[in-house]
């Protein structure tokens, strides 16, 4: 395989980078800021990482960085669940984005 875009993980990934910014669009109360901060590069770093893993000379790179990819997804959903609880997600949104990250796990 010669481009991480060929792979459907990375494509569901962006897939649920575009869906986060589209629920989290609308600027958050500022309890809740940092919380979106931290969601949006949680979950930037899961595509960035896949197509890292493609620019990288050795094979134990890329899985370590496949494996921060998964990593980033475990912290998005916890902070998926963190937002939720605080109420700033609605359940339909919370909903969407942890099964997304599901698939991509």
């Amino acid at each position: 395989m010669q481009d991480c875009q060929e792979l459907a993980v990375w494509s569901k990934s962006r897939g649920l980078l575009a869906a986060l910014f589209k629920i989290t669009e609308v600027p958050p109360d500022s309890k809740c800021e940092h919380l979106v901060d931290m969601l949006r590069k949680d979950c930037i770093a899961i595509p960035a990482n896949i197509a890292r893993s493609f620019g990288c000379g050795s094979e134990g790179e890329q899985h370590r960085l496949m494996h921060n990819s998964l990593m980033s997804a475990e912290k998005f959903e916890h902070d998926l669940e963190s937002a939720h609880d605080k109420h700033y997600l609605k359940n339909k949104d919370f909903d969407l984005l942890f099964r997304e990250t599901g698939n991509i796990k």
